[in-house]
């Protein structure tokens, strides 16, 4: 496996919607946050896992890279793992996505040429925080946050960024299902009823 990919398990938000923390939430008898762990180690032997400070994370036996700047959301997250985790790619996955397939990310990697972003796009809309990022990116990262930015795509405007397109997706499953997004409980209660991709 490739040393310079560093898969990135976005651990940081507060699941206030969802009233616990999503990271703890099971699916086919795995915690999400272990369903992030084996799906990025499908990609890569190096995974870290991001979040805020307070969380606790230990059990796994990864690298926890706490978010430096408060209250600055996953653009925080991002900024603090690419500032101390050295790699050329940064594979982010959010622990409530749990359907993404391994085998995506690296199909995007196979594509990413000279693209300081492979972002997924979907019915108009990127997938900011499910995406692949260059380490070309930290400097605009660091530069918007500083602005008081705290969009993911703040910096996109000053960024080569390549979209997956749902065509490509489509190669992988339902491009809805595959990025199905888990906030509320009844979110939580449709996911229990769908099938994994293999």
């Amino acid at each position: 496996m490739n040393e310079n990919i560093v898969g990135v398990v976005l651990a940081g938000g507060k699941s206030t919607r969802m009233g616990m923390d999503k990271a703890l939430l099971e699916k086919s008898n795995r915690q999400f946050i272990q369903i992030a762990i084996d799906t990025l180690k499908e990609v890569t032997s190096r995974v870290v896992v991001s979040c805020r400070e307070a969380c606790q994370y230990g059990e796994y036996d990864l690298p926890v890279v706490f978010d430096e700047i408060d209250g600055a959301g996953p653009l925080s997250g991002m900024h603090a793992v690419m500032k101390n985790i050295q790699a050329d790619y940064y594979i982010f996955l959010p622990i409530d996505n749990p359907l993404v397939p391994g085998a995506l990310f690296e199909y995007m990697l196979q594509s990413a040429g000279d693209c300081d972003a492979l972002v997924p796009y979907i019915g108009g809309y990127f997938e900011p925080l499910c995406a692949i990022y260059h380490r070309r990116c930290f400097p605009l990262i660091e530069k918007f946050l500083a602005s008081g930015e705290r969009k993911v795509r703040s910096f996109y405007s000053e960024a080569k960024i390549c979209p997956f397109t749902e065509e490509e997706i489509s190669l992988f499953g339902e491009p809805e299902k595959i990025f199905f997004n888990i906030n509320h409980k009844d979110h939580y209660d449709r996911l229990l009823k769908m099938g994994d991709y293999e």
